[in-house]
Protein backbone atom coordinates (compact mmCIF):
# COMPACT_ATOMS: atom_id res chain seq x y z
CA UNK A 1 0.00 0.00 0.00
CA UNK A 2 1.50 3.37 -1.23
CA UNK A 3 2.32 5.99 1.47
CA UNK A 4 0.45 9.43 1.24
CA UNK A 5 1.24 11.99 -1.55
CA UNK A 6 3.60 14.77 -0.54
CA UNK A 7 2.33 18.11 -1.18
CA UNK A 8 3.90 19.82 -4.14
CA UNK A 9 6.27 22.26 -3.26
CA UNK A 10 5.76 25.98 -3.96
CA UNK A 11 7.85 28.07 -6.40
CA UNK A 12 9.61 31.14 -5.19
CA UNK A 13 8.03 34.55 -6.01
CA UNK A 14 10.13 36.32 -8.32
CA UNK A 15 10.05 40.21 -7.50
CA UNK A 16 9.76 42.52 -10.77
CA UNK A 17 12.37 45.18 -10.84
CA UNK A 18 10.81 48.76 -9.96
CA UNK A 19 9.24 50.73 -13.10
CA UNK A 20 11.89 53.76 -13.34
CA UNK A 21 9.85 57.00 -12.80
CA UNK A 22 10.43 58.83 -16.25
CA UNK A 23 12.60 61.47 -15.98
CA UNK A 24 11.48 65.36 -16.84
CA UNK A 25 13.22 67.56 -18.82
CA UNK A 26 13.92 71.03 -17.59
CA UNK A 27 13.82 73.42 -20.06
CA UNK A 28 15.28 77.10 -19.87
CA UNK A 29 12.87 80.00 -19.80
CA UNK A 30 13.32 81.65 -23.31
CA UNK A 31 14.71 78.70 -24.72
CA UNK A 32 13.23 77.07 -27.63
CA UNK A 33 12.46 73.07 -27.93
CA UNK A 34 14.95 72.36 -30.22
CA UNK A 35 17.84 74.05 -28.12
CA UNK A 36 16.31 72.99 -25.08
CA UNK A 37 18.99 71.73 -22.68
CA UNK A 38 17.62 68.72 -20.99
CA UNK A 39 18.94 67.64 -17.24
CA UNK A 40 18.50 63.72 -16.01
CA UNK A 41 17.39 63.87 -12.69
CA UNK A 42 18.77 60.38 -11.98
CA UNK A 43 22.25 61.80 -12.65
CA UNK A 44 22.42 65.60 -12.35
CA UNK A 45 20.68 67.82 -10.17
CA UNK A 46 18.40 70.33 -12.57
CA UNK A 47 20.54 73.10 -13.90
CA UNK A 48 20.23 77.05 -12.51
CA UNK A 49 18.41 79.31 -15.58
CA UNK A 50 21.81 80.59 -15.74
CA UNK A 51 23.81 77.56 -15.97
CA UNK A 52 21.40 76.70 -19.17
CA UNK A 53 21.69 80.17 -20.86
CA UNK A 54 25.88 79.72 -19.99
CA UNK A 55 25.70 76.43 -21.54
CA UNK A 56 23.47 77.05 -24.86
CA UNK A 57 26.29 79.93 -25.08
CA UNK A 58 29.48 77.84 -24.94
CA UNK A 59 27.67 75.78 -27.58
CA UNK A 60 27.14 78.06 -29.83
CA UNK A 61 30.46 79.01 -29.39
CA UNK A 62 31.42 75.72 -30.45
CA UNK A 63 29.24 75.80 -33.41
CA UNK A 64 30.77 78.99 -34.75
CA UNK A 65 34.36 77.67 -34.27
CA UNK A 66 33.73 75.06 -35.73
CA UNK A 67 32.10 76.72 -39.08
CA UNK A 68 35.19 78.68 -39.22
CA UNK A 69 37.27 75.67 -39.61
CA UNK A 70 34.83 74.86 -42.31
CA UNK A 71 35.20 78.41 -44.11
CA UNK A 72 38.08 78.69 -46.76
CA UNK A 73 40.78 81.41 -45.78
CA UNK A 74 40.40 84.68 -46.46
CA UNK A 75 42.24 86.67 -49.45
CA UNK A 76 45.11 88.23 -47.98
CA UNK A 77 43.91 92.12 -48.42
CA UNK A 78 45.86 94.24 -50.80
CA UNK A 79 48.82 96.17 -48.77
CA UNK A 80 48.71 99.68 -49.46
CA UNK A 81 52.07 100.67 -51.12
CA UNK A 82 54.11 103.07 -49.10
CA UNK A 83 55.78 106.34 -51.03
CA UNK A 84 59.64 105.57 -51.23
CA UNK A 85 61.96 107.15 -48.60
CA UNK A 86 63.16 110.50 -49.10
CA UNK A 87 66.93 110.80 -50.24
CA UNK A 88 68.64 113.14 -47.71
CA UNK A 89 71.72 113.41 -50.04
CA UNK A 90 69.34 115.17 -52.90
CA UNK A 91 69.50 119.19 -53.16
CA UNK A 92 67.14 120.64 -51.05
CA UNK A 93 65.67 122.04 -54.18
CA UNK A 94 64.30 118.61 -55.30
CA UNK A 95 63.70 117.80 -51.78
CA UNK A 96 61.34 120.66 -51.19
CA UNK A 97 59.38 119.30 -54.82
CA UNK A 98 61.84 121.18 -57.45
CA UNK A 99 60.98 123.46 -59.85
CA UNK A 100 57.11 123.39 -59.44
CA UNK A 101 57.51 124.48 -55.69
CA UNK A 102 59.88 126.88 -55.58
CA UNK A 103 57.67 128.51 -58.76
CA UNK A 104 54.59 128.60 -56.54
CA UNK A 105 56.30 129.78 -53.67
CA UNK A 106 57.61 132.88 -55.54
CA UNK A 107 54.19 133.37 -56.38
CA UNK A 108 53.10 133.57 -52.69
CA UNK A 109 56.05 135.50 -51.84
CA UNK A 110 55.32 138.16 -54.38
CA UNK A 111 51.51 138.87 -53.33
CA UNK A 112 52.97 138.40 -49.64
CA UNK A 113 55.94 141.79 -50.81
CA UNK A 114 53.46 144.20 -52.66
CA UNK A 115 51.41 143.99 -49.58
CA UNK A 116 53.98 144.80 -47.49
CA UNK A 117 53.93 148.74 -47.08
CA UNK A 118 57.94 148.32 -45.87
CA UNK A 119 59.02 146.45 -48.81
CA UNK A 120 56.67 147.27 -51.50
CA UNK A 121 57.81 150.43 -52.80
CA UNK A 122 60.96 148.43 -53.75
CA UNK A 123 59.37 146.44 -56.54
CA UNK A 124 57.16 149.23 -58.22
CA UNK A 125 59.64 150.87 -60.47
CA UNK A 126 60.36 146.53 -62.32
CA UNK A 127 58.47 144.38 -64.84
CA UNK A 128 57.13 142.12 -62.28
CA UNK A 129 57.03 139.38 -64.81
CA UNK A 130 60.20 139.80 -65.03
CA UNK A 131 60.76 140.48 -61.50
CA UNK A 132 59.42 136.65 -60.82
CA UNK A 133 61.15 134.70 -63.57
CA UNK A 134 64.82 136.27 -61.88
CA UNK A 135 63.43 135.63 -58.18
CA UNK A 136 62.73 131.89 -59.20
CA UNK A 137 66.15 131.28 -61.01
CA UNK A 138 68.04 132.83 -57.87
CA UNK A 139 66.32 130.65 -55.58
CA UNK A 140 66.29 127.36 -57.43
CA UNK A 141 69.87 127.75 -57.98
CA UNK A 142 70.69 128.95 -54.25
CA UNK A 143 68.80 125.33 -53.34
CA UNK A 144 70.89 123.50 -55.60
CA UNK A 145 68.16 123.42 -58.53
CA UNK A 146 69.06 124.17 -62.20
CA UNK A 147 70.36 127.86 -63.60
CA UNK A 148 67.62 127.80 -66.35
CA UNK A 149 69.46 132.01 -67.19
CA UNK A 150 66.53 134.62 -66.03
CA UNK A 151 68.65 136.22 -64.12
CA UNK A 152 71.90 137.13 -66.11
CA UNK A 153 73.12 140.39 -65.35
CA UNK A 154 71.00 140.80 -62.47
CA UNK A 155 72.45 141.21 -58.51
CA UNK A 156 71.61 139.30 -55.63
CA UNK A 157 70.24 142.43 -54.34
CA UNK A 158 67.81 142.82 -57.06
CA UNK A 159 66.64 139.25 -57.28
CA UNK A 160 65.77 139.41 -53.74
CA UNK A 161 64.94 143.10 -52.48
CA UNK A 162 64.56 144.62 -56.09
CA UNK A 163 65.44 148.34 -56.06
CA UNK A 164 65.86 149.27 -52.15
CA UNK A 165 66.06 152.65 -50.90
CA UNK A 166 68.99 152.33 -47.70
CA UNK A 167 68.37 148.33 -47.56
CA UNK A 168 69.39 146.86 -43.96
CA UNK A 169 68.70 143.95 -42.10
CA UNK A 170 65.45 144.76 -41.31
CA UNK A 171 64.65 144.34 -44.83
CA UNK A 172 66.23 141.23 -45.38
CA UNK A 173 64.56 139.45 -42.35
CA UNK A 174 60.80 140.70 -43.76
CA UNK A 175 61.48 139.26 -47.45
CA UNK A 176 62.88 136.08 -45.58
CA UNK A 177 59.64 135.61 -43.78
CA UNK A 178 57.51 136.43 -45.98
CA UNK A 179 59.56 133.64 -48.32
CA UNK A 180 58.91 131.28 -45.14
CA UNK A 181 54.90 132.03 -45.15
CA UNK A 182 55.09 131.66 -48.94
CA UNK A 183 57.09 127.89 -48.42
CA UNK A 184 54.66 127.03 -45.47
CA UNK A 185 51.37 128.43 -47.82
CA UNK A 186 52.05 126.12 -50.60
CA UNK A 187 52.31 122.70 -48.62
CA UNK A 188 55.82 122.62 -47.91
CA UNK A 189 57.22 120.96 -44.35
CA UNK A 190 58.95 122.65 -42.06
CA UNK A 191 62.05 121.03 -41.51
CA UNK A 192 62.34 121.70 -45.14
CA UNK A 193 61.59 125.22 -44.81
CA UNK A 194 63.84 125.98 -42.19
CA UNK A 195 66.64 124.16 -44.07
CA UNK A 196 66.31 126.08 -47.46
CA UNK A 197 66.08 129.40 -45.06
CA UNK A 198 69.06 128.50 -43.46
CA UNK A 199 70.60 128.65 -47.23
CA UNK A 200 69.11 131.39 -48.73
CA UNK A 201 70.58 133.49 -45.06
CA UNK A 202 74.05 133.33 -46.36
CA UNK A 203 73.03 135.82 -49.18
CA UNK A 204 72.07 138.37 -46.47
CA UNK A 205 75.24 140.52 -46.80
CA UNK A 206 75.20 140.85 -50.83
CA UNK A 207 71.21 141.67 -50.42
CA UNK A 208 71.99 144.60 -48.12
CA UNK A 209 75.27 145.78 -48.89
CA UNK A 210 75.38 145.58 -53.16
Amino acid sequence: HAGPIAAPEEAPLVKSPPTPTPTRATVSPGVSDSDAVVSLDFLDAPMSENDAVKQQREAAARNLASLGEEMPAERPQSVTKQAPAMDLSAPIFDRIGGATAVAKAVEVLYDKLLSDTQLAGFYVALDLGRQLDVTNNFIAVALGGPDRGKGAGISVQQAILGEPENPNDDHFDAWLGHLEGAFRDTGVADELIFEALAVLEKNRGEAINA
